[in-house]
């Protein structure tokens, strides 16, 4: 055992393990908690979208029912569901326990950091820095498959760069599948599959290699076939639903739409306002670092692959800066992919036994770990707790038979076993809401605006429907609850 506490790796593996251990600790007091007021930004989704991604496993495990058009989040989430499934059927279905799943997860990933000496240099600094950061935090104990497919591709890369000493096929392999599981995890990371892409385009532009040709040639093939794969496995088979989900998307990239304001805008207000302008600083400190030790070539090269994996996801989520629509949910990924960034070259340095490249990570991360405990704090002390209260109230009121349709049902009734449906104007087809779903109980905002104003459109007027009405304030949104009349059930 002392020989285990003399060694550098297991003093650092010490350290690593007892900042874990804190990281998981730090999720404890939020998972009962409502997500923060500073989420709201432009969307609901922090409240709603737990509920929406698990309704209809949650329909499954309590009643054996299943329908793809009950809702639009299995094919979007096929993973997601599928990996929540057997927790539930064996522990029960709670909030609770699905948030607790999101923070295990993401710990026991975090675990690949101990593969070698350099990654727990660099796991330190990735859980200070990019996993306390503020809404990296709120994610991480929220049940939502954001978090599960940005955490794979972080894996990925460990996995690629421990593996890419071999110099075969092997790499790239494990690779594409650990990002087809983040894709699979939500369809919406397609994007991130042209990683190995750009990393085997790199390698053969800073080495022409007859190797590196070939390695590239493997990337092309393999990219065509995964996403030829996901076309007929995933869409073909289920192409009406497919066209469903995308007449109720938000709609968010348009080459016609991008502008310079609107990229500005969007840097302004996620990358350059007080909560995140430390780690945008560092991240761009870092960047130029990290674009200079490439060109060179003079550094390790299990550090150099990390950097280009990490340069070539960045790449990818670039695309979001031209989202008309961006809500903070999808920049999750994004600031994960600035972070292990950061976190790589802060590593390094820290590994280093220069003082001043010591000196600078140390400062880096002091700098962060306070900056991240100050919002830590702010969040902590601004906790509320009203979806709790309103899962206690259905609780109460409904029973296993009873049905509950509208967006905000899901997120409702975690603690009940009855039927619970999303309801989109878009996504109802030709469906008559009350007659198909025959509706105990309707959960909608006071204007409708959650559902696209669904019943307004089929000329539904919810106060003739009903007996009584419940109102509750969530977040910024006025949510009623009615009680549909015996005779319309």
């Amino acid at each position: 055992m002392m020989s285990y506490f003399k060694n550098k790796k297991g003093l650092l593996g010490s350290l690593y393990a007892i900042i874990l251990i804190g990281y998981i600790i730090s999720q404890l007091p939020f998972l009962n908690a409502d997500a923060d007021l500073i989420m709201a930004t432009g969307s609901r989704g922090s409240w709603t979208d737990e509920g929406l991604n698990t309704c209809q496993i949650r329909n499954f495990v309590n009643h054996g029912h299943f329908n793809l058009l009950d809702s639009d989040n299995f094919l979007k989430t096929p993973f997601f569901s599928l990996f929540l499934f057997p927790f539930f059927k064996l522990f029960g279905i709670s909030m609770l326990r699905a948030r607790l799943i999101t923070v295990l997860f993401c710990a026991i990933l975090l675990l690949m950091f101990f593969i070698r000496k350099i990654t727990l240099f660099i796991g330190v600094v990735f859980v200070v820095t990019t996993m306390m950061l503020f809404p990296i935090h709120q994610y991480s104990h929220l049940c939502l498959a954001e978090m599960y497919s940005s955490i794979l591709i972080v894996v990925s890369a460990l996995v690629y760069s421990f593996y890419f000493r071999e110099n075969r096929y092997l790499p790239l392999v494990l690779l594409f599948a650990l990002l087809s599981l983040s894709v699979l995890f939500k369809i919406q990371f397609i994007y991130v599959l042209a990683i190995p892409l750009l990393i085997k385009m790199a390698d053969y532009i800073l080495d022409r290699s007859i190797a590196n040709r070939n390695q590239l040639i493997a990337a092309c093939i393999i990219l065509i076939c995964v996403v030829f794969g996901i076309v007929f496995i995933l869409y073909m088979p289920f192409k009406e639903a497919w066209l469903q989900i995308a007449k109720q998307q938000s709609g968010t990239f348009s080459l016609e739409t991008i502008t310079v304001d609107l990229i500005w805008e969007n840097l302004k207000l996620n990358f350059l306002s007080k909560r995140y302008l430390m780690f945008t600083v560092f991240f761009v400190f870092s960047f130029f670092i990290a674009i200079k030790h490439i060109v060179s070539k003079q550094h390790p090269k299990e550090y150099l692959t990390l950097l280009v994996v990490s340069v070539s996801w960045i790449i990818v989520e670039l695309h979001k800066l031209g989202f008309t629509y961006l809500p903070i949910r999808y920049l999750i990924s994004f600031y994960l992919s600035m972070g292990f960034l950061m976190s790589v070259v802060m590593g390094y340095y820290l590994s280093q036994a220069k003082f001043i490249h010591r000196s600078i990570a140390i400062s880096c991360l002091l700098a962060m770990f306070l900056m991240n405990s100050y919002f830590y704090k702010q969040a902590f002390f601004s906790r509320s707790y009203t979806v709790q209260k309103m899962n206690s109230y259905f609780q109460k009121l409904t029973s296993e038979k009873d049905v509950v349709i509208g967006p905000w049902a899901p997120s409702f009734t975690w603690e009940t076993k009855c039927f619970s449906y999303p309801i989109w104007a878009n996504f109802l087809g030709d469906r008559d809401i009350i007659k198909y779903y025959r509706p105990d109980f309707i959960v909608s905002e006071y204007n409708q605006k959650d559902s696209g104003f669904a019943y307004k459109k089929n000329d539904i007027n919810l106060d003739d429907l009903c007996d009584s009405l419940t109102q509750a304030k969530v977040a910024f949104w006025k949510v009623n609850v009615y009680l549909v009349k015996k005779q319309i059930r």
